[in-house]
């Protein structure tokens, strides 16, 4: 812009000589009426602009770096935020949902909604580990609150906990996973437990799987 800036006033003294009796302008004081001086007040507002561009170029790359100092700040002190995978087994007829709690605190599982909720619902959620049979899991009933322990010895491996997931279409429970090959996603609303327990939500997208 500085040079562009220059050229210009080249150009005016070359070719438009009436324009030098700059004395005769309204905005033009009668001491500092020269090229020096116009070339002074245009150089601040050139440097002003150049800054601004500088700092809008600049502060994206730093924004990400201060989320990356941070999370690796709360992953290391035990405050990093869980985990969760949504898996859709098709030949098992089963979709999992693995939540991995990287935190220091107890992370609570109050709901687990699809995203959908005209196509598809969340008929009913169980343990993997104390998973009952299709007829118990088709009784659809109040849904609990499922806990995910706290990540405190940092020499193993962190907390896990599966859920398997009874999906319903129009009010019935269904067995079968593979209905239109449907993405499938999930809001999970979930608690961080301490002195004061902190509400989040994320979402989960399905990923097809055969070797869980």
């Amino acid at each position: 812009m500085s040079a562009l800036t220059l050229v210009a006033f080249i150009f005016v003294m070359r070719f438009l000589p009436d324009f030098l009796a700059w004395e005769g302008w309204e905005a033009c004081g009668k001491d500092d009426c020269n090229i020096q001086s116009w070339l002074s007040a245009l150089s601040g507002w050139v440097a002003a602009i150049g800054a601004g561009v500088a700092a809008a170029v600049t502060l994206r790359p730093l924004r990400q770096q201060v989320r990356e100092a941070r999370r690796q700040s709360d992953f290391i002190v035990g405050d990093a935020e869980p985990e969760f995978v949504l898996q859709r087994n098709k030949p098992a007829k089963r979709v999992t949902l693995k939540a991995i709690n990287w935190n220091r605190r107890n992370v609570m599982i109050d709901k687990v909604a699809c995203t959908d909720k005209i196509t598809f619902q969340v008929f009913n959620l169980h343990d993997l580990k104390d998973e009952p049979d299709w007829a118990k899991r088709a009784r659809r009933r109040k849904i609990p609150s499922f806990r995910v322990n706290s990540w405190l010895d940092r020499t193993k491996a962190p907390t896990t906990r599966r859920l398997v997931i009874t999906f319903g279409v129009e009010g019935q429970a269904r067995q079968d996973l593979g209905y239109d090959g449907s993405a499938l996603e999930v809001d999970i609303d979930y608690r961080v437990i301490g002195q004061s327990h902190e509400r989040r939500t994320t979402r989960a997208v399905a990923m097809d799987v055969t070797d869980e």
